[in-house]
């Protein structure tokens, strides 16, 4: 709270944040609400248009109330640059268009003209979620103030994860259902249920990446040790 009170008086209450639809984005939101920010949120498209993410976005926006700007994740366009999971077929279509990859800091920087003003990002990191993200928040602390990111949730504990969550009758995506956390990949992870609870965003994905199938396939040759 006193890292938010501090960003508060420096930089005023236009704030962007990075929406990930993950538990610690959201804990980040309402924490920003409570203490009087005015949050300009962003979302990244690991593979757009799937019907269930879509769905959960519409429900963030009509529970926070602000318009969630939404932008392909630049790992969708590398994937497609480096054809991944593309028929041989379709290389040289693909190979012949070079595709614009965003970089994290052209999103920024673009949010913070919509917002107006040089905003403050704010990025939904706990130092408890693990060790890794500790070590980092230890070493640089919750603020890059060259960067101008801050992790307004860095000290939460779960326990505080989810009181803010029931405060204000939050309800995690279905992702968490599914891979208890929000959706993050094209690997068998995330494949398999995807495709049993979701076919339609699962063939989807099929239009994006044709040989999907290649990941369950390589399971089953693994389990007959092949």
């Amino acid at each position: 709270m006193a890292l938010r009170k501090w960003l508060l008086a420096r930089a005023g209450p236009r704030i962007l944040l990075a929406f990930s639809r993950g538990k610690d984005a959201l804990a980040a939101w309402v924490a920003l609400l409570e203490d009087g920010f005015e949050v300009f949120p962003y979302h990244l498209d690991l593979v757009p248009g799937l019907k269930f993410v879509d769905e959960s976005l519409d429900y963030f926006e009509r529970k926070f109330k602000p318009k969630i700007h939404r932008f392909p994740h630049p790992q969708f366009v590398r994937m497609l640059d480096n054809t991944v999971l593309q028929a041989p077929h379709d290389w040289h279509i693909l190979n012949q268009h070079h595709h614009t990859i965003w970089k994290f800091p052209d999103l920024e920087a673009y949010m913070r003209e919509v917002s107006g003003g040089n905003p403050y990002l704010a990025i939904g990191v706990r130092a408890a979620d693990n060790p890794l993200r500790r070590l980092v928040i230890n070493k640089h602390g919750p603020v890059n103030e060259r960067k101008r990111t801050v992790y307004p949730v860095f000290d939460w504990k779960i326990i505080d994860v989810r009181s803010a969550m029931a405060r204000h009758g939050i309800e995690l995506p279905v992702d968490y259902e599914l891979w208890n956390r929000s959706f993050d990949g094209i690997n068998l992870r995330y494949l398999g249920p995807l495709k049993e609870r979701f076919p339609e965003d699962y063939q989807r994905m099929l239009l994006w990446f044709p040989l999907l199938e290649a990941e369950f396939r390589q399971k089953e040759y693994a389990d007959h040790g092949y």
